[in-house]
């Protein structure tokens, strides 16, 4: 089980500790000594000890000498020492370099094989816990490797369950638990929608799928958010630093889109919301995404407060769910009709802006629609599909 070296530059010496003690009977089933320094580094290079016992006076080096060569080369062999001589400073030396044990010659058998008893008890604490660290660092790199499948199962169970029944206190451990960092418990979204025309094999789709969420966390997320393929079709971006959205970067990315994966993406970006009301603004893209009523390429639904033009003003959703509420159509129409003229002269922006407004109003209608539970078509045609307003 160990294995004990005997380092004496008198042989009777070593002979005397090698035969006078039952060394098996403590543990130690292998025992060899030497008579030099020179000799055990020769003999620890071929057979590492797990004990040395070792005289401090030698000719040539010396045992504080070994045991700084010892600890050099990285042994985790346990030394003890012994010394003719009771000097305080050799004493204070060999435990400075990590002598396991300081003895004086004449030495007793006894106390020499209940020491070396001791050490091993010590060797084998000091074993359990290296194999508990080794034990735990695997588990830990294992936990950093799966921790982004965590993430993403952690926002689709947000995403995918209304209503989810887990006490806020829970939620915020689990977002603490994931390394997940929220500026104010708020974040925005992307939803992001896609087709294959070009591709059929449904392997290679989730291929593509995945691509597109690991490009997301590289250009979009400067690891500050979350990159989550929900079907075929879609992606979520969440980002955990609201104000991180930036049209710029997004714009970048739907360039790699089209140049390196052939596909022509669509973007829904949402208000920024708690955490906990993630749900509701999932359901809301997704609303809007089946009830968008043009075709252009790749563009930016945003319902969030951020202007695209400092000196426009954008009716705020709040005016706008408050009015719609109480059915008040003649304001609706004097606040669509005085953002219209803050467009004139705005050139190519135009549709953009456009484009803000009347998803800024479905999302009044559809915040509506879920306060009532009433049928989204309703909410929408009555708002929106009437030629009257």
């Amino acid at each position: 089980m160990y294995t004990l070296l005997v380092v004496d530059d008198e042989q009777y010496a070593v002979d005397g500790i090698l035969e006078a003690i039952d060394w098996p009977s403590v543990g130690v089933t292998f025992t060899y000594g030497v008579n030099s320094v020179r000799e055990a580094k020769e003999e620890m290079q071929k057979h590492p000890a797990d004990v040395i016992i070792c005289d401090i006076e030698m000719a040539g080096e010396n045992g504080l000498d070994f045991l700084k060569w010892v600890k050099d080369r990285g042994y985790s062999a346990k030394l003890i020492f012994l010394t003719a001589y009771a000097r305080f400073e050799y004493a204070q030396e060999s435990v400075g370099l990590g002598a396991a044990e300081f003895l004086i010659k004449p030495i007793d058998h006894e106390l020499l094989k209940s020491t070396v008893r001791d050490v091993l008890e010590q060797y084998k604490e000091e074993a359990a816990v290296q194999k508990r660290a080794e034990e735990y660092e695997k588990i830990k790199k294992m936990w950093e490797e799966q921790l982004p499948e965590f993430r993403s199962r952690f926002w689709l169970e947000l995403l995918e369950r209304p209503g989810l029944s887990v006490e806020k206190d829970s939620l915020q451990e689990m977002l603490a638990l994931y390394r997940i960092h929220l500026k104010e418990g708020r974040l925005s979204m992307i939803l992001i929608h896609n087709e294959w025309p070009n591709l059929t094999d449904e392997k290679e789709i989730w291929i593509q799928v995945y691509r597109i969420s690991d490009l997301a966390r590289k250009v979009l997320l400067s690891g500050e958010g979350e990159a989550i393929s929900i079907d075929v079709e879609h992606c979520i971006i969440l980002f955990y630093n609201p104000d991180s959205y930036d049209r710029e970067r997004l714009e970048r990315f739907t360039e790699v889109l089209i140049q390196e994966m052939n596909c022509e993406p669509e973007y829904y970006v949402s208000e920024n919301v708690l955490y906990t009301e993630i749900n509701h603004a999932y359901e809301k893209l997704r609303t809007i995404e089946n009830k968008k009523s043009f075709s252009d390429k790749h563009f930016v639904f945003n319902m969030s407060e951020k202007n695209y033009d400092m000196d426009l003003t954008f009716p705020s959703t709040e005016i706008l769910n408050t009015y719609m509420e109480i059915g008040k159509r003649d304001e609706l129409k004097k606040i669509i009709s005085d953002f219209l003229k803050q467009t004139e002269g705005k050139g190519k922006r135009i549709k953009d802006y456009l484009r803000v407004l009347y998803y800024r109003l479905i999302s009044a209608a559809i915040t509506i629609q879920y306060s009532r539970g009433e049928n989204m078509n309703h909410q929408l045609d009555l708002y929106f599909f009437d030629e009257s307003v």
